[in-house]
């Protein structure tokens, strides 16, 4: 079983803005502020010391990931990896 945690979203630094077919993104969005953020799909962040004192990194779930936080979620459930190589 995969170890779920939410952690505040300023303690997460995205790893760059890649583009996201503009429906494709607006439809993920209404989607988590109409049904929430689906926890099945959670972000995989790295622990870590990155730039602006941040303290994780996301791997996988970069869009959910700045979704949340254009919505002013506080947290975003995650699970924390090993940094892929």
């Amino acid at each position: 079983m995969v170890n779920i945690i939410d952690i505040p979203i300023r303690e997460i630094r995205s790893r760059g803005f890649r583009p996201m077919y503009n429906m494709r993104y607006i439809l993920l969005k209404q989607s988590i502020e109409k049904n929430g953020f689906n926890r099945n799909f959670p972000t995989h962040v790295c622990r870590g010391s990155f730039a602006g004192g941040k303290k994780y990194r996301v791997l996988e779930g970069n869009h959910r990931f700045y979704i949340c936080l254009d919505l002013g979620y506080e947290t975003i459930p995650c699970v924390i990896e090993k940094e892929k190589q």
